[in-house]
């Protein structure tokens, strides 16, 4: 091969070579950008679950407050309620409170009244208590950890939406898997 021909047939391989990498790039940023525009309205549709959630306990509390309900029958039927609440399949909504110690929960009765000081992911994110300064900080917010999704045994990371209802002390919840 001649120095020209050399010099040419590297030209063409920079210059291919930087096509394919224009044509990755191009399709990979709108991938990226669909993802994440995906993920902010996962997160947007969790937060308004949630918020739908903390209206039903609002609402008991209201009953409650009219004097239809005790206090006591009032915050039964919140959870019996929101225990029997489900969205997107398997999706549900849990209760804690600002200790934390768990309220309810639909599936794993065995927390209910026990406390959530030391539940951590796996990788140290004791995320009950971050919900608990979130709630504290700013009443509602978003808290980030890795999770087993209950048909899989790896973890996969999870975006909980939590918002704290200040009159029985609760924080109402549910997260998605990213």
């Amino acid at each position: 091969m001649s120095i020209t021909n050399f010099k040419i047939h590297h030209k063409l391989t920079v210059l291919v070579m930087t096509c394919l990498m224009t044509i990755v790039l191009l399709a990979v940023v709108p991938l990226m950008q669909n993802k994440s525009s995906m993920m902010e309205d996962r997160k947007a549709k969790t937060q308004d679950l949630v918020e739908s959630a903390h209206s039903v306990v609002s609402n008991y509390y209201e009953a409650y407050q009219a004097g239809e309900l005790t206090e006591q029958e009032a915050q039964t039927a919140a959870l019996k309620t929101l225990q029997g609440m489900r969205y997107a399949g398997k999706n549900y909504f849990w209760i804690n409170d600002m200790e934390p110690r768990m309220v309810m929960h639909p599936f794993n009765k065995d927390l209910n009244g026990k406390s959530l000081v030391d539940f951590a992911d796996p990788n140290g994110v004791h995320l009950f208590v971050e919900m608990v300064q979130v709630v504290k900080a700013q009443e509602k917010g978003f808290v980030a950890y890795s999770w087993q999704k209950a048909d899989d045994t790896k973890l996969s990371p999870k975006i909980s939406f939590v918002r704290g209802f200040a009159p029985w002390g609760w924080i109402v919840g549910s997260g998605i898997y990213i």
